[in-house]
């Protein structure tokens, strides 16, 4: 008798072991079909949109004026400013920078004129005229040149929604892939 208890101490020993090992193994078998049935992928290849504003300067030259425009050829609404250099001493030259407009462009106190208004993709500005007068006799017109420069600033928007632009950032480096 005391053997026949022992056969089936041993057996359940046996069985409870084997239930053990059997369910330690089950374990990780769910989190392994859980980690199969739940992960994705996706593959190809795309274009990343960046939003920036690109601008074109347009100068159209008659005798010695210059008519400026700024065209925006990007995807994304632009303020611009215009610089106009040109020395300081014309003796028999008079220039004068107008606006030709009804405040469409307003001269800030760091010398830029400014565009009134947020240029949409796709627009141009309207002209912002250097006109050249000349005060001395004919044949003593002093060489010259009259340097535009040109800048645009994406547009930014306040908690408020009022748009405006960030003069002071600085263009990102390409990077390399």
């Amino acid at each position: 008798m005391k053997e026949i208890i022992k056969r089936c101490f041993r057996r359940k020993q046996l069985l409870l072991t084997f239930a053990a090992v059997v369910l330690c193994l089950s374990i990780p078998v769910g989190f392994t079909i859980a980690y199969f049935t739940d992960m994705n992928s996706a593959s190809g290849t795309g274009e990343m949109i960046e939003l920036k504003p690109e601008t074109a300067i347009h100068e159209t030259i008659d005798n010695l004026n210059k008519s400026i425009t700024i065209e925006n050829t990007g995807n994304a609404d632009a303020f611009i400013r215009v610089k106009v250099f040109y020395p300081a001493s014309l003796n028999g030259l008079q220039v004068v920078i107008n606006p030709n407009s009804d405040e469409a462009w307003i001269l800030g106190e760091d010398g830029y004129w400014y565009y009134n208004a947020v240029l949409k993709a796709g627009q141009t500005t309207p002209v912002l005229a250097v006109d050249v007068t000349v005060t001395a006799q004919e044949g003593q017109i002093p060489d010259f040149q009259i340097v535009v420069v040109h800048e645009s600033s994406r547009v930014f928007y306040s908690e408020s929604g009022e748009a405006y632009p960030n003069w002071n950032l600085q263009a990102a480096q390409p990077q390399e892939r």
